[in-house]
């Protein structure tokens, strides 16, 4: 008669040991996609800004601009894009455009350009997103 009892113990631990093995092993997959759910959440936000600040460059190439050799700023106040244009030496210019909505530290994209009598040209070999130019007129009012 103790051996009954003995074999019905352990029928019932069984059970419970692998519904506990089983609990722990899908609380360890749910951590595992809290952080990948956390890095998902970083890359897109990054590439939203990254989008938003090359619509603001594109809209940027597309206004009529009267460059001067200080930075002449724009805004677009629905998208909360800027856009500012430098006018450079020898009839060079630099635009410079980012999404001004202030969530996140701006991601600059620049672009250069050139004047030719009195339209603005740019490089047909597109942007970059870093300042072409290694002094202080990189920087944005």
């Amino acid at each position: 008669m103790i051996r009954c009892r003995e074999r019905g113990a352990i029928g019932i631990m069984m059970p419970v040991l692998l519904l506990m093995i089983g609990t722990l092993m899908l609380k360890g997959v749910d951590s595992q996609m809290a952080a990948r759910r956390y890095t998902l959440v970083g890359e897109q936000s990054a590439l939203r800004g990254e989008l938003r600040g090359l619509s603001a460059l594109a809209w940027g190439t597309r206004l009529p601009w009267a460059p001067e050799a200080q930075w002449r700023c724009r805004e677009q106040p629905v998208h909360h894009w800027r856009a500012c244009l430098r006018l450079l030496d020898n009839n060079r210019l630099l635009l410079a455009a980012h999404d001004a909505s202030g969530t996140e530290a701006p991601l600059i994209f620049w672009r250069l350009g050139e004047l030719r009598g009195a339209k603005v040209i740019f490089t047909p070999r597109g942007w970059a997103d870093f300042c072409p130019l290694s002094d202080e007129r990189c920087r944005l009012p």
